[in-house]
């Protein structure tokens, strides 16, 4: 009696936990798609017009350019490619499918964009509800715990930003489905479609690599020889890619001229700040650990579907210790929390008969999430409104007559073709791995104060910090654009 009224309690707050989780996501999916010219966070500038150049030119083909040289500057724009091929590709077709199927123009680009990786996490959300069977859990609560992971505080802001985590997430989700599947059956054609996968995975995002790693980690251990024909054919279709992309795509594939700083307050920050966001889950998993320890009722070496996900787990702290760099974010806690979803969801209908205390520590974990989420959709913590700028027409007006090509220092949106009307020539962009490479050096030694005295630019669009830092003598100044603030353009003399 008991138990029954402890379980029905903890069904009410997951019910709760769905309600606020769906308010949320609903409020920011309203703030993302209600503004015209919107960004979500991070650095989506550079991903979207590295898609708009995609689809429009032949850019990707032919420019994939890491540092520009005077020798070499061709008034393009550089290093815009910090993601794998297939995310700008498959954006690219999939904006100008719909582009034309409902008449729309490049105003909605982004927007289009952020619906792509919509549609992304609605597919990995049905992917990872038909992980579990039915007799391992409730449909209802498996469904609840999919939906929390997809579009809850952890992931549900990116289900609508311009980044390729989404996209990559689903052929990592659509793999770990696979496998689990054919745990049991691993023959050569099962091998050759979860490779496959696996592939299309590292091709949105070279960082995704974890459940490949993880994949051939478990094969080592069951002794299977089939890894062999896995490694080979896997390893083959990267060295084709590299092959075919050539040194400069690899060298910015692989970030090799990236700097990188390391920050034990960053990570310690974001560390504690994902766990937050999915602390039922890393609750229910301490829980079964603890279970399966004090009953060992399950016997790992005997249980293919748990050795896996145990493998997975670990392999996905790598992740985890990555994120020790200034710069990561919540995305690198992505594909832990996915396997954490998926080892809860098929231990959860044992979990609670073990312990009597339990289902309250649980229930605990939930009240404690639900009061998150209820402090964020009300603005106390966190924030639901993407970044955007109201002032985007009165920008354009400012810039429309001005001499390409155009350097703007660090104004971000402002600069996409598509925003600032600039189509024929576009804005050169200083990326991410430009401003860490060279943000701790002298300026006069940067390749963009080299185009700048050497008059490549034919207009420059500069904030008070940036003008104060170059030399223009083969500039003066046009005039001011008086926004969100003071924006400086000067022309070629």
């Amino acid at each position: 009696m008991v138990m029954n009224k402890k379980k029905s309690q903890t069904e009410s707050l997951l019910y709760l936990l769905f309600l606020f989780t769906l308010i949320l996501f609903v409020i920011r999916l309203y703030n993302t798609f209600s503004i015209q010219h919107s960004l979500t966070g991070g650095i989506e500038d550079e991903g979207l017009l590295a898609i708009w150049l995609t689809k429009n030119t032949n850019f990707f083909q032919n420019h994939y350019l890491f540092f520009p040289t005077i020798e070499n500057f061709d008034n393009k724009i550089f290093n815009l490619f910090q993601y794998n091929w297939l995310w700008y590709i498959a954006n690219s077709y999939l904006v100008a499918l719909f582009e034309n199927i409902f008449s729309l123009s490049d105003k909605y680009f982004a927007n289009l964009v952020r619906v792509n990786n919509l549609i992304f996490s609605v597919i990995s959300l049905v992917i990872l509800y038909l992980i579990c069977p039915k007799q391992k859990i409730s449909p209802k609560i498996n469904f609840i715990f999919s939906f929390f992971i997809i579009f809850g505080p952890l992931i549900g802001f990116w289900n609508i930003s311009a980044k390729p985590d989404m996209a990559f997430l689903m052929f990592e989700i659509f793999a770990i489905y696979l496998i689990i599947k054919n745990i049991n059956k691993l023959n050569w054609k099962n091998i050759l479609f979860i490779t496959l996968v696996l592939y299309l995975s590292w091709s949105m995002k070279q960082t995704s690599i974890i459940t490949s790693i993880a994949f051939f980690i478990y094969l080592i251990l069951k002794k299977n020889t089939i890894i062999f024909f896995y490694f080979f054919f896997f390893l083959t279709l990267i060295i084709v890619t590299f092959v075919i992309g050539g040194e400069t795509y690899i060298s910015n594939l692989l970030w090799l001229n990236a700097k990188t700083n390391f920050s034990l307050f960053h990570f310690l920050k974001l560390f504690f700040s994902s766990i937050l966001k999915i602390l039922p889950l890393v609750v229910l998993s301490l829980l079964i650990l603890i279970s399966l320890k004090k009953e060992k009722k399950i016997q790992i070496k005997n249980n293919n579907i748990l050795l896996f996900l145990i493998i997975g787990i670990i392999c996905s702290t790598i992740n985890i210790i990555l994120s020790y760099h200034v710069g990561s974010a919540p995305n690198y806690y992505f594909i832990s929390a996915i396997y954490l979803l998926i080892f809860v969801i098929f231990n959860y209908e044992q979990i609670f008969l073990f312990n009597s205390n339990f289902n309250n520590i649980f229930n605990l974990s939930l009240i404690i999430q639900i009061v998150l989420i209820i402090f964020v959709i009300s603005g106390i913590l966190g924030k639901t409104k993407p970044h955007h700028f109201d002032q985007v027409q009165e920008f354009k007006i400012c810039t429309s007559n001005i001499k390409t090509p155009i350097y703007f220092s660090k104004i971000d949106y402002y600069r996409l073709p598509w925003i600032a009307g600039h189509y024929e020539k576009n804005p050169l962009i200083q990326n991410w791995f430009y401003d860490r490479q060279y943000e701790n050096q002298d300026i006069s030694k940067t390749p963009i104060f080299k185009f700048i005295k050497n008059g490549i630019f034919q207009s420059l669009v500069l904030t008070n910090d940036f003008e104060q830092k170059f030399n223009l003598k083969e500039y003066k100044l046009l005039k001011e654009c008086n926004l969100d603030q003071v924006y400086k353009i000067y022309i070629k003399k």
